[in-house]
């Protein structure tokens, strides 16, 4: 996009699209118990700082309750872009923070469902669904390759999940 709107009009429109998603999970009453995990990069204090802010714009970060955990995208090698690399770490880390949350709560963790934040035409009847059906594995192909919503179970293999596929065309 940058060759058409430049980079300033390439970050707006990605914030945009971001700000989309996050304000209709929030808003969706089926998805209030889901713990809403928000991968950024760069994964930099900076990083950190403009997705806070951008919790902030739509009012959806408040002390001492976080509906969102932020937490870095890579701590993989960041000259990997290999997205199944990328996902399989993403996966890891959430599930840890599954795991935290549901030792208080005394409920079994469910799937971990990821969203590209340049997918708010997903329907959130799809995310529902995934969310509803936590032993199913679900994806929703988007144009180039990759996912708008890819929802892994619980039970699936981290390490393995994500091994051998190809996420988008050159």
């Amino acid at each position: 996009l940058i060759p058409l709107l430049g980079e300033q009009g390439s970050a707006a429109l990605a914030q945009a699209m971001l700000s989309d998603v996050l304000t209709s999970l929030s808003r969706c009453e089926e998805l209030k118990p889901a713990k809403k995990i928000l991968f950024y990069a760069p994964p930099t204090q900076q990083g950190l700082e403009i997705m806070r802010e951008i919790l902030i714009s739509l009012s959806l970060y408040s002390q001492p309750h976080q509906e969102w955990v932020l937490l870095p995208m890579v701590s993989v090698s960041l000259a990997s872009s290999d997205l199944g690399d990328q996902l399989t770490d993403a996966l890891v880390r959430a599930r840890q923070v599954q795991v935290e949350e549901h030792h208080t709560a005394n409920a079994l963790p469910g799937p971990v469902i990821f969203l590209g934040m340049d997918a708010p035409e997903l329907p959130l009847g799809e995310l529902v669904s995934a969310f509803e059906h936590p032993d199913t594995a679900l994806l929703c192909p988007s144009d180039d390759g990759g996912y708008g919503m890819l929802s892994v179970p619980a039970t699936a293999d981290a390490d393995s999940i994500f091994d051998g596929i190809r996420w988008s065309d050159p």
